[in-house]
Formats: C-alpha cells, structure tokens, sequence
C-alpha cells in the first residue's frame, strides 16, 4: 500500500490510499522479474500527486507563500514540498530576489 498526498480538501488534508500491485515474471530470461503498476497521475516514488505538486510550486513560486505552511496544508513534510517545487519548476533569477522557483510551462 502507498500513502499519497493530494490537494486539500475542505479545508484538511487529503490522503489516498492505493493499493499498488508488484507483478513477476515467470519466465527465467525475463530481465524485468518484478514490477509494480504505474499512474499519470503520481511520480514514481513521491509522495504528493503531480497536481499537489504543481500547486504546491504555484504557490510558492507565483504567491511567495512559505514551504512549511503549505507542508501543513498538505500533511507532508517540509523536503516532501521543497522536492515538489524543485521537479516541477524552474529556477527564475530576478533582481533583488535571492532564489524563486516559477512552474514552468512544460508542466
């Protein structure tokens, strides 16, 4: 089972539960032997949706609101975010401002 976090919801923090599959490969030449099912919606190995990602970056990057606060909204840790904006942003050098992260538009 994996723990997801995604958008807030009501106000609280939303978690999905997805009870990811491990499949194997019987067959004795099969350079793959396990794998597990895979989403468009969830990075592998992550945490948070790419939607909560991407809002996360947008808030940080666009709204200048503080990564904690939007760990707490979440339900995540502060990494967790920080990971989030750096995947789906770029880094955007304006003068007087030390390091902004923007969502890029490949997102």
């Amino acid at each position: 089972m994996v723990d997801i976090r995604d958008l807030a919801c009501f106000g609280r923090p939303a978690r999905l539960v997805w009870n990811k599959r491990r499949w194997r490969c019987t067959e004795p030449d099969c350079d793959a032997k396990t794998w597990t099912e895979i989403s468009p919606h969830v990075s592998s190995r992550t945490v948070l949706t790419r939607r909560a990602g991407a809002e996360a970056c947008r808030q940080v990057g666009a709204n200048a609101r503080p990564v904690a606060g939007l760990a707490q909204e979440l339900g995540a840790c502060w990494w967790t975010v920080m990971e989030a904006v750096k995947e789906h942003g770029t880094p955007s050098s304006r003068p007087g401002v030390a390091s902004v992260w923007s969502p890029s538009s490949a997102s």
